[in-house]
């Protein structure tokens, strides 16, 4: 039969997205999950369900109320559960939710109105290999669950500072620990996980078996896969001395100059970790300050810690030699869980004119929120890890060694005050930030573990390392995968190419399949994919470009370097490709597909570049058409509409730039972003066979195929512009920005 290469980097450049649906019956996954798993799933009126709800941290995560809470036992109910969930998804766009121990704090992080949450917390086994270098700990565990087996043992990780942590956000976000001056980042010591895939298959991801995905996973969150364990490196350990030291606000002045002492280059410990916090509360109404004072050896009042403690008087003092599990429920006793929590970070390097500026623009935040009762205002500092290496997705430079991580906490009890906290820590926020700017030493990054949903983490990485794990995210459950499958079927060879070929398990060990590594943009990629396919076949008979990713932003926030970088792997990229392939395609008298979109036709609102970046691939492929007619090669543009797939979950963390015109429907465009649009998609399994079909008959020119694109075409053809920009418009928020404008 015919030879075929299919490209499936970066299937969301067709218009694919998650929808949002009602939940329109709410028990019916739940009851087919219940048969599946029987017994592990809880609804609302079971105590398990109450429970699991009461556990989350933070007041707004417990006021989600799923439909039902499935607890699996093992990696194989998981696995079974996804399936369903999949399923359930692809026919009525049900959504779920996956949690470990449930300490983020924003509403959805952990827990799902109306969907299906799967709890993870049955899941805690903790096993230490033979020869002791390593534990594997299931996700659902909390670090007192684990610092329990280990301090018996002479042994740690790079585990969370509070016992009721989990191991699953905290290392997937990267996480902060007491040996991290020594060893880095948590998310650093993380040698394999065992993780579930979208499409239910279960695999063990390391750096030799899945290089991508296993970068991704340190510090790109639960995006790419549930994840059921994750085996770290151990560390001998014998005890830390440390605990808590409350001081009067007189001393806050010579506790910052010691701090700035200890950031100073060339004062470094390995085993030190300083945390200096800096309070306000409604019941004392005074500035106090508060140390968190933690060295990773059993050894009372090393030296690079004694200016913390020498001539401070102290309020209250915990400080003493004791185990990790003895400061892990500490930590968990100074915490008010079921309260409105919020967390805010920002990040910077070393400077002594720094400090003092920070603190004071805290201490004048005050009255922003005294009036909020029982309002709990904190500041605190701390040094990063070490900045070992770069072998994860946090985007950090080495040359920097060590970074302050700051945090702003607050916590109340009555959630109608959060605007006026949000404004205020906003307030504070910013001009912490054009300190450290001012001073040269800002930086973008913002931990995960310490971040509101309003940063932008992901961007905070740098773009290449953003780039990286959009690329991760884009698993073999798109189209590309599905086109490929439908070609294997019709009995075609398939050259499946991908940048992480390892990620296309729907066509593993099937026969006459040739998987390639192929970045578009690469050249010495797609040379090497001609000589392939050269050698195996001498010709090719089909070309399918479906290279591409999706991009939304108003065209007045656009980054240029990111619209560039789009039209290389939109534009360039199957141009490249197709001049490449060119001489096999003419010896075959072959057929050139591009995958397009319904955006490079008409102007969605806040589409713009990326329409471009379509209209343009447009324009190439029915110019090629005619221009490779002479030589007998067929080329199709199938304009694709709506198709339900499981694409877009990297734009979760979608922010406008901070100053942007459109601020005030940010959460509108985010919704259009996330692919919340309420539009009707086409099964992707009935879209990639009609496709296919389509290219069997050896049909040219432009074919539309998708949700909406029927409706889209007529429209288009028929309507005047006047009517055609009020269709478009309408749902977009522009309507809003005009009556603020007027205004």
């Amino acid at each position: 039969m015919a030879s075929y290469l299919l490209y499936v980097v970066g299937a969301l450049g067709i218009w694919i997205a998650l929808t949002q649906y009602s939940w329109q019956q709410p028990h019916a996954t739940c009851l087919e999950l219940s048969t599946l798993v029987e017994g592990k799933v809880f609804t609302p009126k079971t105590s398990t369900y109450k429970e699991s709800l009461s556990s989350y941290f933070s007041f707004q995560e417990r006021s989600l109320k799923p439909a039902c809470i499935v607890r699996p036992t093992s990696a194989q109910d998981v696995s079974t559960i996804i399936k369903a969930l999949a399923t359930a998804h692809r026919k009525s766009g049900d959504k779920f939710a996956v949690r470990s121990n449930g300490q983020a704090l924003f509403a959805g992080a952990a827990n799902i109105h109306d969907g299906v949450t799967i709890d993870l917390r049955a899941m805690h086994g903790i096993r230490i290999s033979e020869d002791r270098s390593t534990v594997e700990i299931e996700s659902g565990a909390a670090w007192r669950q684990v610092f329990k087996e280990l301090d018996p043992q002479n042994l740690t990780v790079t585990g969370g500072r509070a016992g009721a942590i989990g191991t699953g956000g905290y290392l997937l976000g990267g996480g902060l620990s007491i040996l991290g001056p020594a060893v880095g980042w948590a998310c650093d010591t993380v040698l394999a996980y065992e993780v579930v895939l979208a499409s239910g298959e279960i695999v063990t991801v390391t750096k030799d078996t899945h290089r991508d995905l296993f970068l991704a996973l340190k510090g790109g969150s639960n995006n790419f896969g549930v994840v059921t364990k994750f085996t770290m490196t151990t560390y001998p350990f014998h005890g830390l001395w440390g605990g808590f030291l409350v001081y009067p606000g007189d001393n806050i002045p010579g506790q910052l100059s010691a701090f700035s002492d200890f950031m100073a280059p060339g004062s470094f410990d390995a085993h030190a970790d300083p945390i200096l916090s800096f309070s306000w509360t409604s019941e004392y109404r005074v500035l106090m300050g508060a140390n968190v004072l933690l060295y990773a050896k059993p050894e009372e009042r090393p030296r690079s810690l004694r200016p913390f403690v020498d001539d401070v008087p102290a309020l209250f003092s915990t400080l003493r030699t004791m185990s990790m599990l003895d400061f892990d429920n500490e930590e968990d006793s100074h915490q008010f869980p079921g309260m409105y929590t919020l967390y805010y970070t920002t990040t910077f390097a070393h400077s002594p004119t720094v400090y003092a500026p920070i603190i004071s623009t805290f201490n004048k935040s005050i009255p922003l929120i005294s009036s909020v009762p029982n309002m709990n205002w904190h500041l605190t500092l701390q040094p990063s890890p070490a900045l070992k290496g770069t072998d994860n997705s946090l985007g950090l430079d080495p040359k920097d060694e060590r970074l302050n991580v700051l945090m702003l906490i607050a916590f109340f009890p009555d959630p109608q005050h959060q605007h006026d906290v949000r404004q205020a820590a906003a307030r504070v926020l910013d001009s912490i930030e054009e300190i450290t700017k001012a001073a040269g030493v800002y930086r973008p990054f913002k931990y995960m573990g310490y971040a509101d949903e309003s940063q932008d983490v992901i961007g905070g990485y740098g773009k290449e390392r953003k780039k990286n794990l959009q690329a991760a995210s884009q698993n073999d459950s798109g189209i590309g995968s599905g086109l490929a499958l439908t070609f294997h079927q019709r009995g075609y060879h398939v050259f499946a190419t991908a940048r992480d070929p390892t990620k296309m398990s729907s066509l593993r060990d099937l026969p006459n399949v040739t998987f390639l590594t192929l970045d578009v943009c690469q050249k010495a990629h797609i040379a090497a994919a001609v000589e392939t396919v050269s050698d195996h076949t001498g010709k090719l008979d089909v070309l399918v470009n479906n290279a591409g990713r999706i991009h939304f932003m108003p065209i007045l926030d656009d980054d240029l370097e990111a619209v560039r970088d789009l039209f290389e792997t939109n534009v360039w990229g199957p141009l490249a490709l197709t001049q490449a392939f060119a001489p096999l395609l003419i010896r075959a008298r072959g057929t050139v597909v591009f995958m397009s979109s319904v955006s490079g036709s008409i102007n969605v609102p806040y589409m713009g570049t990326f329409a471009a970046s379509k209209g343009s691939l447009d324009l190439i492929a029915e110019t090629l058409r005619l221009e490779l007619s002479p030589f007998n090669v067929r080329v199709l543009t199938i304009v694709a509409g709506a198709v339900r797939s499981l694409g877009q979950t990297h734009f979760a963390d979608f922010a406008l730039p901070s100053g942007s015109l459109y601020k005030a429907v940010e959460g509108t465009v985010a919704a259009r972003a996330r692919g919340e649009d309420g539009v009707v998609r086409e099964d992707q399994v009935t879209f990639c066979q009609r496709v296919v079909q389509e290219i069997m008959k050896g049909n040219g020119g432009r074919l539309w195929y998708g949700g909406s694109t029927g409706i889209l075409r007529v429209l288009c053809a028929v309507l005047p512009q006047w009517m055609m920009d009020r269709v478009l418009s309408r749902g977009m928020g522009l309507d809003v920005l005009a009556a603020q404008n007027q205004g």
